[in-house]
């Protein structure tokens, strides 16, 4: 709710655009998808949280990230199909 201010509005953008596509994510059993998310958007979403004024984002990774730890586990054994996908991180 905090981030509803007029002056943290970027912040919140950048949080929707994170989260929005979640739920379809927990739906799919599609491989490549979770390691799009893993690969792809969490970095991103990293990169554009950290440049935010939001006070507490370390906070807030550190709620995301007990959850991108697992799923790096559950993706690890595909690493190397996940891996010649032109994803922004590799794992």
């Amino acid at each position: 709710q905090r981030a509803t201010l007029p002056e943290l509005h970027d912040y919140l953008r950048i949080e929707i655009e994170h989260l929005h596509n979640i739920p379809s994510y927990l739906h799919s059993d599609n491989l490549l998808r979770h390691a799009y998310y893993y690969c792809s958007e969490r970095p991103l979403y990293l990169e554009r949280v950290g440049g935010t004024s939001m006070s507490n984002v370390g906070f807030i990774i550190a709620r995301y990230t007990p959850h991108w730890d697992t799923l790096r586990e559950l993706l690890a054994p595909f690493a190397e199909t996940i891996n010649q996908q032109d994803y922004s991180e590799k794992l």
